[in-house]
């Protein structure tokens, strides 16, 4: 009986990652607090198995953390050379961090500390004289984190102040994530499905479904939008139950196991069975399995996949160009 119950529970939980949502007109933390919202929902559930964020955070570079560790030690660099005055090599340092960072997935689990890479490579390119890249990179800060420099900036000279003022009035949005990054990410943590999502100023939530494509990509399977919550965004809400319940019940999962395991004969009876029937067409296969993803969907989870690469270091990982 053991051996069934993990059998079909292995063959028919649906494994799901939650990338950080998109704070648009809203503060960081109204994102966060929405994604772990919406996380919270899946685990409750229990219909699909999931990712919790750090678990997202770590596999995304479970194969790229030299980048990971080369960003921050470059981030330090660009800071350290910019409060000697040596800004060139500040921007240099800097935009090392900022590709080492995309290299690691930061944009996917690890928003913040892009966004300061960004931000040190802004203040570092305003006092070399290079306006356009410094616009440039104030613009990616503001995506990344749209209330950086209210919630996380500090000592911030007056015209790069003026620059991400401007970058955040003209800013139509967060940094959605793409195509290619998400079916890299599906790829890095085995997921059957990824869901991106969003959060507006007028409190919409908005979550996206991604699967397998045909010839091998990804493409969405559902969107689920005109769900509001309340601005500033609550850690809990029913609207997060709503939506995690519509993006479930696009996620199904055809269990087509190769061949069934020796213990899933049927039990016996005074009736004979039909000729053609299978144990996919029992009852108590349905109603075992049902129950089995309602419930228990980790523990299959935990038969198959190995436990995801933990990066040495504090996941928030905080770079400030304080005395500037």
């Amino acid at each position: 009986m053991v051996f069934l119950l993990a059998y079909l529970n292995s063959a028919m939980a649906a494994s799901v990652a939650v990338v950080d949502f998109q704070s648009v007109g809203v503060s960081y933390e109204d994102g966060v607090y929405a994604t772990e919202g919406v996380r919270t929902a899946f685990l409750m559930a229990g219909d699909l198995e999931l990712l919790s964020g750090s678990d997202v955070a770590a596999g995304v570079s479970a194969n790229v953390e030299a980048d990971l560790r080369a960003a921050r030690e470059h981030a330090g660099d660009a800071r350290r050379l910019y409060l000697v005055e040596d800004y060139d090599g500040a921007v240099l340092a800097a935009n090392q961090a900022v590709q080492e960072h995309r290299a690691a997935f930061s944009q996917i689990g690890r928003r913040p500390e892009l966004a300061d890479a960004w931000y040190i490579l802004g203040v570092a390119c305003v006092k070399s004289g290079l306006t356009t890249d410094a616009a440039a990179a104030f613009s990616e800060v503001v995506a990344l984190y749209p209330d950086y420099l209210e919630s996380r900036a500090s000592n911030v000279p007056g015209t790069a102040r003026a620059m991400l003022e401007e970058a955040a009035q003209r800013s139509t949005g967060g940094s959605r994530v793409t195509e290619e990054q998400v079916a890299q990410v599906r790829s890095a943590l085995h997921v059957d499905w990824v869901v991106t999502g969003s959060i507006d100023a007028g409190g919409e939530l908005v979550a996206r479904l991604w699967g397998p494509a045909e010839d091998g990509a990804v493409r969405i399977y559902s969107e689920v939008a005109g769900n509001f919550v309340p601005v500033p965004v609550p850690e809990t809400s029913e609207v997060y139950e709503t939506v995690a319940a519509a993006i479930a019940r696009a996620a199904v999962v055809k269990v087509t196991p190769q061949e069934a395991p020796p213990e899933l004969s049927p039990v016996a009876s005074d009736e004979a069975a039909p000729e053609d029937s299978s144990v996919t067409q029992k009852w108590w296969f349905w109603t075992g399995a049902a129950a089995l993803v309602g419930g228990g969907a980790l523990v299959g989870y935990a038969l198959w996949e190995p436990a995801p690469y933990v990066i040495p270091g504090p996941d928030t990982w905080s770079v400030r160009v304080d005395g500037l």
